[in-house]
């Protein structure tokens, strides 16, 4: 890992040690993960500036996508179940997870004041070039697992498997539509999308982080 790189990852968790619940329910849980979420960005932008655009790089992209994607979807899960159950208002509920994935203006410029589930969960599933949409994520995982070249003939196989399943599901993607979404069958399609997730999540531990066996002397 680039110096850069150490400092920040070193400076956040000597931050967070320090931290107690209390402290930070008394202070400002707000500014708390604000502070998280500026120093997380300035790792972003120190890895983009500074790591070479090999193995290290890609895995580190493939994660950051694959976790996103995952967050995501358990996102739109909870608005379509607090949506239902009418518990909050609507539109400020749905406001809110616009700002929660920072694609508030985004949204705006292509909707003006068109403010609905179906086409919120159409922004932030299957938009092409919003970076934080499903759809992107799918497609820079499967970017970034295409980078990854691995000694290991078997790993490398398996590295690229994970791209084609990463495709698949960018290519499910991309033939659906609104109609898909207004159908009834958005949770379980969001559903689908978790579990894919989940399936490449512990493909991913298999092959980047295999298991040993303990040796005892």
């Amino acid at each position: 890992m680039p110096a850069e790189l150490w400092d920040i990852m070193n400076g956040l968790y000597l931050w967070l040690k320090e931290k107690e619940v209390r402290d930070i329910a008394n202070d400002s849980p707000h500014l708390f993960y604000r502070f998280i979420r500026d120093t997380l960005s300035m790792f972003q932008g120190a890895a983009t500036s500074v790591m070479p655009r090999q193995n290290e790089w890609h895995f580190v992209e493939a994660g950051r996508y694959l976790e996103r994607a995952e967050n995501l979807l358990r996102l739109l899960q909870s608005l379509c179940h607090d949506y239902a159950r009418e518990e909050l208002s609507s539109y400020p509920l749905m406001l809110s997870v616009l700002k929660s994935v920072s694609g508030y203006e985004s949204y705006r410029r292509e909707h003006a004041d068109t403010v609905n589930l179906s086409s919120i969960i159409k922004f932030l599933m299957l938009h092409e070039t919003f970076p934080r949409s499903v759809s992107f994520s799918f497609q820079s995982l499967e970017r970034s697992l295409q980078g990854i070249q691995m000694e290991d003939p078997d790993l490398n196989l398996a590295v690229h498997r994970l791209a084609k399943l990463a495709g698949k599901v960018k290519a499910n993607l991309a033939c659906m539509d609104e109609d898909d979404i207004l159908s009834g069958k958005l949770e379980m399609t969001l559903s689908a999308l978790r579990e894919s997730c989940n399936v490449m999540g512990l493909r991913m531990s298999k092959v980047f982080f295999p298991s040993r066996e303990e040796v005892i002397a």
